[in-house]
């Protein structure tokens, strides 16, 4: 049996109960990532950063859906970006920074813990839209090396086609062709 939402109530002016069915144990997660394993089927979600006027789009997978494999929507079609790179044998560290209205600004510093490859994941980003990042290695005095930079359009929805649909009565068929 696959979890299902019973209600979602705003519980204060930034949080929302959430009530389900299913079967135990519950994973729920937001924008990609998993906030909570729980045997429970009511959770209270409060967040600041988040909307007050509409729940968050939280993904709720029982233990049934989880060991058939099913994954939520956002790990299908994530709204974030997974950035990795090789380690630099000089670094102490490695910066990460996001091009926002025009600006760089740094999302995160990683120290070198000499893993061999490093990983970043973004918060969510927009649908449709370009996205600029960079990693920058720093090494043991502090000095920059050249960024490496990260671009790319993150793309969930695909717009729809444009088809032409017709009903050939005659044949009982169906005709589908793109239209440009």
């Amino acid at each position: 049996m696959a979890a299902t939402i019973t209600s979602i109530t705003k519980s204060s002016s930034r949080a929302w109960t959430f009530v389900w069915t299913g079967t135990a144990p519950f994973r729920v997660y937001l924008d990609s990532r998993l906030i909570l394993s729980t045997d429970e089927t009511e959770y209270t979600f409060e967040d600041p950063s988040y909307d007050t006027i509409e729940p968050p789009a939280l993904e709720f997978i029982d233990d049934t859906d989880f060991q058939a494999g099913v994954l939520p929507l956002t790990l299908q079609f994530p709204s974030v970006a997974t950035l990795q790179w090789r380690g630099n044998s000089g670094a102490k560290s490695y910066k990460v920074e996001q091009f926002i209205a025009s600006v760089w600004i740094e999302q995160m510093n990683i120290l070198e813990d000499f893993s061999g490859y490093y990983q970043f994941t973004s918060g969510p980003l927009d649908d449709n839209t370009e996205s600029q990042f960079r990693v920058t290695t720093i090494d043991k005095l502090g000095a920059s090396g050249t960024p490496v930079p990260f671009t790319f359009t993150l793309q969930r929805v695909p717009p729809t086609p444009l088809l032409d649909i017709t009903y050939i009565q005659a044949t009982t068929r169906i005709n589908v062709a793109t239209r440009s």
